[in-house]
């Protein structure tokens, strides 16, 4: 691979902490989604949210539905916990509070950026370039709804 691919490849990988924060998983199943590195409920992953209950966590790389049972959350800690690891079981319980409908659909990952929850490049791209005066003067339609064959549109 010349450089060219390198190129493009690290600048996918630098672009991912960016991605990653503009997705959220709608849990289906349970059985893809990481309970504590996803973002799955509100707006962080619950290892961010509940760094401690991480850090005391057996179940580091469990996924939803390695966690949760008919009767509710099974949560596995490798010591006892103290009085005031007790309170952020609690907040880390209220967040989970919503009942959670494990169904047999897959997860879904959701792109918050776009309006049906798709990732599109255009979304993408205006994310990344929005506070850039730029983009407000760019001829939009010009790029992304042009009427030439893609084979020519690469080119112009």
């Amino acid at each position: 691979m010349g450089s060219f691919g390198c190129f493009v490849w690290k600048t996918i990988r630098r672009m991912w902490p960016e991605f990653n924060n503009n997705i959220y998983i709608s849990v289906g199943n349970g059985l893809k989604t990481d309970f504590w590195n996803e973002i799955w409920k509100g707006d962080d992953s619950l290892r961010n949210l509940f760094p401690n209950l991480y850090t005391l966590s057996l179940q580091r790389s469990a996924t939803v539905a390695q966690v949760w049972s008919q009767q509710g959350w099974n949560l596995v800690f490798r010591r006892a916990l103290n009085d005031w690891e007790i309170e952020d079981v609690a907040r880390l319980l209220e967040v989970l509070n919503t009942p959670l409908a494990i169904s047999q659909r897959k997860d879904k990952p959701i792109w918050k950026l776009h309006s049906k929850g798709m990732f599109t490049v255009k979304s993408c791209y205006w994310r990344i370039n929005v506070n850039q005066s730029v983009t407000k003067k760019w001829p939009w339609k010009l790029v992304w709804k042009t009427r030439s064959p893609l084979k020519v549109a690469c080119f112009v």
